[in-house]
């Protein structure tokens, strides 16, 4: 059974082994990171803000990124993009501690209310939400491709281990058993995916009626608002937020999660 566990295990890794070594980073941008994090660290925070997001706009992406320049933005005081950036973030390391308080720190300054990410306003989705708050949707896929991968060494080692078969079969039933939930964790984890709000208002903008400026003006909603966008039309989005409010911002004031 313990060469069983660290083939599991083995398998469990190798997947993040393979993330990390496509995630070798160049020289230059080696250099520039840690030029960010000096001027961050000296209280120059607009320019390391400047410098993170030209490292973003070669195309690098993760979470330590998204954490350091959502700190940069939040030092700056430019909130909405802080949101934007802590949010990013934790959608992909959910359980990080200072990502949590940092996030928690620029809602609270907004004055938004701190939500589970994804969370649906009936009452049960919501307490689903909280549930799977702590985890992504890679580390559902990944109890899910563990528990499979350990069912099926099981079944095969029941097979041919004829003397050890009911501990074997008993063993399947559990992982079978712990399989069910993780499941439906991974199931509701892609439903999330699908209803989450999928874009943050970097600034206080205004909502209006139709794609320009010149029409009815419906609401006003604070930078850091999460939203939904529904259509593109030109330099303007249709958006959604909670269940009631819809309408136009500019392209300008969202940047996509």
């Amino acid at each position: 059974m313990r060469r069983l566990a660290v083939l599991v295990t083995l398998l469990l890794l190798c997947g993040g082994v393979t993330r990390a070594a496509e995630r070798a980073l160049p020289e230059g941008v080696v250099r520039s990171f840690g030029e960010a994090e000096n001027l961050y660290r000296s209280g120059s925070y607009i320019q390391a803000l400047e410098i993170y997001q030209e490292i973003e706009e070669e195309g690098l992406r993760g979470w330590v990124l998204d954490y350091n320049t959502g700190n940069a933005a939040f030092r700056s005081h430019q909130f909405g993009r802080a949101v934007f950036y802590y949010e990013r973030a934790l959608r992909s390391n959910p359980r990080d501690p200072d990502l949590q308080h940092n996030y928690a720190m620029v809602r609270s300054v907004l004055g938004l209310e701190m939500t589970p990410n994804g969370s649906s306003r009936i009452r049960w989705l919501r307490w689903l939400g909280g549930l799977t708050a702590a985890y992504s949707i890679s580390d559902a896929v990944l109890i899910c491709a563990g528990l499979y991968w350990a069912g099926a060494l099981l079944g095969i080692a029941a097979l041919l281990l004829r003397r050890k078969r009911p501990l074997f079969h008993a063993l399947f039933r559990i992982t079978v058993l712990l399989a069910i939930p993780a499941v439906l964790a991974l199931g509701f984890k892609a439903w999330e995916v699908e209803h989450w709000p999928n874009g943050v208002l970097v600034e206080t903008t205004a909502v209006y009626s139709a794609p320009q400026s010149d029409v009815q003006q419906l609401t006003q909603l604070s930078e850091g608002t999460l939203v939904r966008q529904r259509r593109h039309l030109g330099e303007w989005y249709e958006i959604e937020v909670g269940e009631g409010v819809r309408g136009w911002v500019p392209q300008n004031k969202l940047r996509n999660l």
